[in-house]
């Protein structure tokens, strides 16, 4: 690894999705906070949003045109053009989220990141179990009823893991609930991930969770009166009396490292 200057390092970010995206607000939301906490200047940090798979070498060769000693990947579609931009620049650092091939690659420049994200469906799944059994001592929906629908992306042991962390955090609490799961088959569609709530509801569900990356989940239960958890974001603004909670990710404790 080469030793840079401070005032001449250089990071450069690739996201998969634009900057209305929750996923893309949550990590801009944490460079921001690096920066407040390392005092990278915003010059030293550069941005790329709304890269598609078949981009990530360009773009990547152009971060590292423009100085870019450490390059990091949001997009699991950008980890094979990040393997062979390791592989012919060893002189820069290279991070992938949720790196699958990176142990395998063997390359000294070239890591994997991610975080415990089933610790906060968890915890998430124990606060929609409480408003659970509150709507249930008040009257608002019988055991019968008591059935909790989860909208994510696709079916990935990511979000398997998610998904089964939630339902235990929930039947920790309420022993009367149960859980049916949808998949939007879709990463950053409004309409896909809107259409997957809309027919948990239509099958009775009266409590959300969600793994998507757009904010539709969200609106369509502000819409029915449907308590929802959140995530990447906080939701309070979407669905501000529906809102129980969210599960959110601090990636600035990553970034600064």
């Amino acid at each position: 690894v080469r030793s840079v200057d401070e005032e001449d390092l250089k990071i450069g970010f690739l996201f998969p999705l634009g900057a209305d995206a929750p996923d893309t607000i949550s990590h801009i939301a944490s460079i921001r906070q690096m920066q407040l906490d390392t005092g990278l200047k915003d010059s030293q940090v550069l941005i790329v949003k709304n890269v598609s798979t078949d981009k990530y070498d360009d773009v990547i060769e152009k971060l590292i045109g423009k100085g870019c000693d450490l390059i990091i990947a949001k997009s699991s579609g950008a980890e094979e053009a990040m393997i062979k931009a390791a592989q012919n620049h060893p002189e820069v650092e290279f991070c992938q989220e949720d790196g699958r091939k990176v142990s395998k690659s063997g390359l000294s420049n070239l890591h994997s990141f991610y975080a415990r994200l089933y610790e906060g469906y968890y915890a998430a799944g124990i606060a929609a179990g409480v408003k659970l059994n509150d709507l249930l001592n008040k009257g608002r929906i019988s055991p019968e009823s008591c059935v909790v629908g989860f909208a994510a992306t696709r079916e990935n042991p990511e979000n398997i893991s998610c998904i089964n962390a939630f339902w235990v955090g929930i039947s920790e609490v309420c022993t009367q609930a149960s859980m049916m799961v949808r998949y939007a088959d879709s990463s950053g569609d409004y309409n896909k991930d809107d259409e997957c709530a809309r027919q948990l509801f239509a099958s009775g569900v009266r409590l959300m969770g969600q793994r998507v990356f757009t904010t539709a989940v969200a609106s369509a239960c502000a819409e029915n009166d449907i308590p929802i958890v959140g995530n990447e974001i906080n939701i309070i603004d979407v669905a501000p009396n529906e809102a129980i909670t969210s599960v959110i990710v601090d990636w600035s404790v990553y970034y600064d490292y």
